[in-house]
């Protein structure tokens, strides 16, 4: 995980019938360092810090633990290329994203992000194509990427 990031994590019991419930909210969460992560709220697993704990989650006399490390990257920006681009109708174009993190490092990002476009009547977003946009019709529209909570 990266410091100010969280994550939804679920305790699952599962029973000698082959059964299994969800008791993320009836187990009691704790963190071996809460300076590092926080569990304040069943489930919610808020990294605070770089450095590592251990998660650990009790329902009933069942119990369980995972080490969780924290690192200081975060992803504080996004860079789409081409910035414009001229799509005749039936024609794709690839785009490009680089992720920007906070320690400074930069990553081509394309894969992991989603991309969507202003008018889906002018130009669609490729099906399994990652980052291609395909003309529809004429017209002028935006092409919007989307990760990590950031456009």
């Amino acid at each position: 995980m990266s410091a100010g990031t969280s994550a939804r994590i679920r305790a699952i019991a599962s029973y000698t019938n082959g059964a299994e419930a969800d008791v993320t909210y009836r187990a009691v969460w704790e963190s071996s360092d809460s300076s590092i992560i926080d569990v304040s709220t069943p489930g919610l697993v808020v990294a605070k810090k770089m450095g590592q704990a251990q998660l650990r989650v009790k329902a009933g006399v069942f119990a369980d633990a995972s080490d969780i490390v924290v690192t200081q990257a975060v992803l504080k920006g996004l860079v789409i290329e081409p910035k414009s681009a001229v799509l005749p109708v039936g024609v794709s174009q690839q785009f490009h994203v680089t992720g920007f993190f906070s320690d400074g490092s930069s990553l081509d990002v394309t894969r992991q992000a989603q991309f969507s476009t202003d008018d889906p009547n002018l130009a669609v977003v490729v099906p399994n194509r990652d980052g291609q946009v395909q003309g529809v019709s004429i017209g002028t529209l935006g092409v919007t990427v989307h990760l990590d909570g950031l456009s």
